[in-house]
């Protein structure tokens, strides 16, 4: 997916994530039994997500023909009464 250039990649996009120190502590295991550093693990799984998103498939023709249960309130009609969402701690 990525174009390098000479070794180096042709365009940079620099990107900040925070993780809680368990997935963090983890990577860095992964990335050290791998030996690769943790960025390029996390480019890795980045680029094997983007790849299966771009494979996925739209519905399925079964999918998009149902209707719902007749015997269940219209989704929509319950969004009133949704609380407002939690603030992501990670956030």
């Amino acid at each position: 997916m990525s174009s390098y250039i000479e070794g180096r990649p042709a365009s940079i996009m620099n990107f900040n994530i925070y993780l809680d120190s368990a997935l963090g502590t983890a990577l860095q295991q992964l990335a050290k039994r791998r030996k690769v550093t943790r960025n390029a693990l996390i480019r890795q799984a980045v680029e094997e997500l983007v790849k299966q998103g771009a494979a996925t498939q739209a519905w399925s023709a079964e999918v998009m023909r149902w209707e719902g249960d007749p015997r269940m309130d219209a989704f929509e009609s319950q969004r009133a009464r949704l609380g407002e969402p939690e603030r992501d701690p990670l956030a």
